[in-house]
């Protein structure tokens, strides 16, 4: 909106010049700024300034969505398959490394004995591991060996 003041018109087109070239600074001062905080991504995803697009999280990492702008990689004994929430690596699983899409089967032999191990172990000398990935201790007379099994 321009105001028109009674005056010269060479006062009253510097005056509309002026107002004129502010409004253009103004709006390319504006559209310079990233529309980054009125944009909200989805969990699982982050605001990327540079094309002010959602973008995924890779697995193995996530994000909460809103106003974020990046993706944190889940710490080891932890798994993200679907970039929303670091979940633990269950019993009998494990993750040495961060950023891991899915846990690891222990070797054979070997128990992970809590969730959200990043290794697997042997059972403690006199016990044995169980196909529910914990040990049980050997029968009475039996003992165990090198390889973690209970012989007599």
């Amino acid at each position: 909106m321009v105001i028109r003041i009674l005056a010269h018109p060479s006062v009253w087109f510097t005056c509309t010049m002026k107002l004129l070239l502010f409004v253009l600074s103004m709006t390319f001062l504006l559209s310079a700024i990233p529309f980054a905080y009125a944009q909200t991504c989805p969990t699982g995803s982050f605001f990327n300034l540079g094309s002010n697009l959602c973008v995924n999280c890779d697995p193995g990492s996530v994000s909460p969505g809103g106003q974020s702008r990046s993706c944190t990689l889940c710490e080891a004994g932890k798994f993200s398959f679907l970039a929303t929430a670091c979940q633990n690596c269950a019993r009998g699983r494990f993750s040495a490394s961060p950023g891991s899409a899915l846990c690891d089967t222990c070797p054979e032999g070997l128990v992970s004995l809590t969730t959200g191990s990043t290794s697997c172990e042997k059972c403690p000398p006199g016990s044995e591991p169980t196909s529910s990935f914990s040990c049980r201790p050997c029968r009475s007379g039996w003992i165990s060996s090198v390889n973690g099994t209970c012989t007599p």
